[in-house]
């Protein structure tokens, strides 16, 4: 997704960049050289045999763009608009894939907890079914109470299977999320107490205000909204003439030269 993302900020400046280029004025020109043979003209318009004739040309023309009700700039601010956008919509990504990580690994971290948790009950239920195992060896426990026991036991042997499984998928999702190869021995580095984050000293209303100014999410919206202004302005601006300077030049030269025959 992170990826995808940078590529869709990628390609709305490469669609900024031509609409710049549409401001600078263009150039082009043209060269040929011909020959012909036979009855022809010569530099006076004078029909006149010749062996051949010789011809050379050369032309070059410009075009600048003067006005165009503001079209084009507007246009060219639109682009430019979303392609900030863009980049806000590419951190946007990163943020929510370091979010998404963060949630998984504590996600892992809390299934290994109840792991450990549910060790702890089945070595704690262990060892009251050993002891009633023991009395009712002896007969000094009611069998309902004795199979009550064991079958609570067995309970805590199967939530162990089942947290077993949540570690494994925990760690999986963690992984997947990561774009790293899957290792089921793998281990998770737990954080110090230390170095978790403290409590916000600011007020829900001040957060939000922040987040108003600072969430890429937020700036893209607004930055989209201003584009949507400049492509109306752009289409506004197409009602109204455009307005061109454009300038040619051309040169050509011929020559005849006579022949040895006549007609």
């Amino acid at each position: 997704n992170v990826k995808q993302s940078g590529t869709k900020a990628e390609q709305d400046r490469i669609y900024w960049q031509p609409d710049r280029a549409y401001l600078l004025p263009t150039l082009g020109a043209n060269a040929g050289y011909g020959i012909s043979f036979g009855r022809g003209t010569n530099n006076t318009g004078v029909i006149v045999d010749a062996a051949h004739t010789n011809s050379f040309n050369v032309s070059a023309n410009s075009s600048l763009l003067l006005s165009n009700g503001l079209s084009a700039i507007n246009s060219i601010k639109q682009n430019a608009l979303l392609y900030q956008a863009g980049k806000m919509d590419f951190q946007e990504v990163k943020d929510e894939t370091t979010l998404l990580i963060i949630n998984l690994y504590f996600t892992a971290l809390n299934a290994e907890d109840q792991l450990a948790q549910a060790k702890l009950q089945f070595e704690s239920s262990k060892a009251s079914l050993d002891r009633v195992t023991a009395q009712n060896n002896a007969g000094n426990i009611a069998p309902a109470d004795y199979y009550s026991i064991k079958g609570s036991h067995n309970n805590d042997q199967i939530n162990i299977y089942n947290a077993e499984n949540t570690v494994l998928t925990a760690k999986i999702n963690l992984l997947e999320a990561m774009n790293v190869a899957f290792k089921k021995d793998i281990k998770l580095e737990r954080l110090q107490a230390s170095s978790s984050p403290v409590a916000y000293a600011q007020s829900a209303d001040d957060i939000y205000a922040t987040a108003l100014t600072s969430l890429p999410l937020v700036k893209a919206a607004d930055l989209r909204v201003k584009a949507a202004e400049k492509e109306v302005a752009a289409a506004t601006g197409k009602l109204f003439p455009t307005l061109t300077l454009n300038g040619n030049y051309q040169t050509s030269y011929a020559n005849n030269s006579p022949g040895s025959f006549s007609t």
